[in-house]
């Protein structure tokens, strides 16, 4: 179903950052939710440095990323290649 997410995730975060191909589609599931769309995962995880050190960041993908990835390894090593730079 693409009218909405199968839990009150709308609720929660005080933004919702989209990428990808389906990035659109995830946002207007979300209609009264704060959302950033990007192309790329890499365009994404650049808004990182943007946030508060007490913000909290849920890091999860929502679809395939097939659109910009060959597998879900190879979005987890470019994933963790990026976020390894960053002071946790």
């Amino acid at each position: 179903k693409e009218d909405a997410f199968p839990w009150p995730l709308d609720v929660y975060p005080n933004k919702v950052i989209c990428f990808g191909k389906d990035a659109e589609t995830l946002a207007r599931m979300l209609p009264h939710q704060p959302t950033q769309i990007h192309d790329t995962l890499a365009k994404a995880l650049r808004r990182i440095p943007l946030y508060s050190p007490n913000d909290i960041m849920l890091l999860s993908p929502a679809c395939a990323s097939f659109d910009e990835f060959v597998s879900f390894e190879h979005r987890g090593r470019f994933f963790l290649d990026c976020v390894s730079s960053y002071e946790c």
